[in-house]
């Protein structure tokens, strides 16, 4: 069984990372947006509920609790076509 352990940090302002743009990436999203953090989300596409969360995300007056989108892969994804 693996040993885990809780961690406490604030992440007020913070950047924090979001690789993906599906459900999962949402959840990870709105939970950090609920603490405030400053989110940058990296995917080629976008989950119809996620792209609506971050429009809606870019208009708060508030700096921190904001996400940003960067419509691209992530720089090491795998490839699924040679190059």
């Amino acid at each position: 069984m693996p040993r885990c352990y809780p961690m406490m940090v604030d992440l007020t302002g913070k950047p924090v990372l979001v690789v993906g743009g599906g459900v999962i990436a949402l959840d990870k999203v709105e939970l950090f947006l609920k603490f405030e953090a400053a989110v940058a989300v990296v995917s080629p596409d976008l989950h119809p509920d996620l792209q609506a969360h971050l429009a809606a995300s870019a208009t708060s007056p508030v700096p921190t609790g904001r996400a940003t989108w960067t419509g691209r892969p992530w720089p090491w994804a795998p490839r699924t076509t040679a190059p």
